[in-house]
């Protein structure tokens, strides 16, 4: 069988279900394939888990498999024969088109984003920061979600602002963040058998095109929950960490930039994102009852934006 998908405002052909992306109906052509094979990969290093190819990008991934994503079109994947499909699918879905994105030149953030009346607003910050709680806050306030983990924006130079393609309406959320935000982790499914994450997905009406951008948080941790701004010159250090290709120097030891000459594309969308999209810091507490706040709290920073 045969699914058909968008996401991140790509149309998507796959050879599997890949439950987080929207269904749409069948459609030709398509921007990216997802196939399953075991033939179509180069000689592999026997240790190392990601190694760039001209042919593309290729990663092992642990309970999953190999996949290779190759020319911003296709993802082959030769899972494992115990491989979990739904874990198999949240790689594809999330990890994968990360690199589908930079290979087709757009700039991702490790990121979660909602769409408030301002705009799009993407969270980013380390683990355990509360990217996916925070977005989680806003849905539950009537907010839409766009993204969760993964966040695509495009940076050409012909858009007078920075447009994010909305990815898809659902979060993976810790149990606190559950127990803190719907006051019970039975409220929610487990996003794979042997997962410590809950889905919170949204059923309301998913925008088609991309967003204009209208702000970037910066989320870390404070006495009392503040939002400071960040100049532009200091938000380009930032900034920098938080974009998924530069995160994988520190996951894997590898120069994705440099091993796929996209440096100075890389680095030109960096300024742009710094100088075109105020940066604010969001120092919080998290003290009890604060993170229902932080919508009032962001909404009212945006309007004096």
């Amino acid at each position: 069988m045969t699914y058909f998908y968008k996401a991140y405002n790509l149309r998507v052909r796959s050879a599997f279900e890949v439950p987080e992306m929207l269904p749409i109906p069948p459609i030709d052509p398509v921007d990216v394939t997802i196939r399953i094979s075991n033939k179509d990969f180069p000689p592999l290093h026997p240790v190392h888990p990601l190694q760039v190819f001209p042919e593309g990008v290729v990663y092992r991934w642990y309970r999953v498999g190999t996949v290779m994503i190759r020319e911003g079109r296709e993802i082959i994947l030769d899972p494992l024969p115990d491989a979990e499909p739904t874990l198999s699918a949240d790689i594809i879905a999330n990890n994968a088109m990360a690199i589908i994105l930079h290979q087709r030149g757009f700039f991702v953030m490790h990121a979660s984003a909602v769409l408030t009346e301002h705009g799009a607003v993407a969270f980013a910050g380390e683990s355990g920061f509360g990217k996916s709680t925070t977005a989680a806050s806003f849905g539950q306030r009537g907010f839409t979600i766009l993204s969760d983990d993964i966040v695509s924006l495009d940076l050409s130079a012909a858009n007078p602002v920075p447009l994010m393609s909305p990815a898809f309406p659902q979060l993976k959320l810790l149990p606190d963040a559950v127990e803190s935000l719907i006051g019970g982790v039975d409220a929610l499914p487990l996003q794979f058998e042997s997962a410590h994450k809950y889905v919170y997905r949204q059923d309301n009406h998913f925008p088609d095109a991309p967003q204009p951008l209208r702000a970037i948080y910066l989320l870390d941790r404070g006495d009392e929950t503040r939002i400071e701004p960040v100049p532009p010159r200091q938000a380009l250090l930032e900034l920098f960490p938080h974009s998924y290709i530069a995160r994988q120097l520190r996951m894997y030891n590898l120069d994705m930039l440099r091993a796929t000459k996209t440096e100075g594309t890389h680095f030109i969308n960096l300024s742009r994102l710094a100088t075109q999209v105020p940066v604010r810091r969001l120092r919080r507490s998290f003290a009890p009852g604060e993170l229902a706040l932080l919508p009032d709290l962001i909404s009212e920073d945006l309007a004096h934006l």
